[in-house]
C-alpha cells in the first residue's frame, strides 16, 4: 500500500466504466493512469469520479472496465476551467477487486478549515442546506479547496461558523452531471462536492488563517 496523508482519506466501492489510460508522470517518476469509477447511489444517478493510480499499483495492461473494485486513497480537487464548480479525482493508495455482494461504500474523511463564509439556502422541499468551502493541506504544502454541503439539523449551526474554523469532516462524494451543447456538438461534464454526514469542530479561531493564503 502506498502512503496516505493523515488528513485526507477516501474509501470507495464502485464499478469501473473505463479501462485505465495514461494521464501523466508524477514527481517520483511513476506513470499515472486514470479511469472513471461509477459509485452507486440508493436513488437518482450514480456518482462518477476519476480514479488515478500509478503503474506500481495497478496492472494497466489488464482489462478492468465493468469490474467492481474497492479503492482507498486521497481526494483531489481542481476548479473547472470555466470556474463553475470543482472536479474531484481520487488518487488510489490501495486497489482491489471487490466482492459483488459487498455493501455500498462511499466514505470521505477530512481534516480541514473553513476558508470562505458559509451560506445557507432552502431546498425545493423547504429544508435548510449550508454550503461551505474548506481547505485541506496537501503533502506539498499547498492547500486544496473542497466544497461541502451540510443539511438536516446541522445546517443552521454550520452557517454560523467563522472563516478559520478547523473541522473534522466525514461524508461522501457527490457528483452533478451537466450536458453542454456547442452547436451540433454535445459533451458531458461533472462537478463534485462532499456531502457532510458528520463534522466536529477542532478549533474555532478566525486568526488561524493569518499566515495562510485566502482564495
Amino acid at each position: 500500500m502506498e502512503g496516505f496523508i493523515n488528513n485526507n482519506h477516501v474509501t470507495l466501492d464502485g464499478r469501473l466504466k473505463t479501462d485505465f489510460i495514461y494521464d501523466s508522470d508524477d514527481m517520483y517518476g511513476r506513470k499515472i493512469y486514470k479511469a472513471d469509477l461509477e459509485i452507486p447511489r440508493y436513488s437518482y444517478y450514480p456518482d462518477i469520479v476519476t480514479v488515478l493510480a500509478s503503474d506500481q499499483l495497478v496492472d494497466v495492461k489488464s482489462t478492468f472496465a465493468g469490474s467492481k473494485i474497492r479503492i482507498a486513497g486521497m481526494l483531489q480537487s481542481d476548479a473547472r476551467e470555466d470556474k463553475r464548480g470543482f472536479v474531484f479525482s481520487v488518487y488510489a493508495c490501495d486497489f482491489a477487486l471487490a466482492d459483488k455482494t459487498e455493501e455500498r461504500v462511499n466514505i470521505v474523511s477530512l481534516e480541514a478549515y473553513v476558508c470562505r463564509k458559509p451560506f445557507a439556502r432552502l431546498t425545493s422541499h423547504q429544508k435548510a442546506v449550508t454550503t461551505i468551502l474548506v481547505a485541506v493541506m496537501q503533502e506539498n504544502g499547498k492547500e486544496m479547496y473542497i466544497p461541502c454541503t451540510i443539511g438536516s439539523k446541522y445546517a443552521l449551526h454550520a452557517v454560523a461558523m467563522e472563516v478559520g474554523t478547523q473541522l473534522e469532516i466525514t461524508g461522501s462524494i457527490r457528483s452533478r452531471r451537466y450536458v453542454i451543447k456547442d452547436g451540433s456538438d454535445t459533451s458531458v461534464t461533472y462537478t463534485h462536492m462532499v456531502r457532510v454526514k458528520e463534522y466536529r469542530v477542532i478549533e474555532s479561531d478566525a486568526e488561524i488563517l493569518s499566515n495562510r493564503t485566502r482564495i
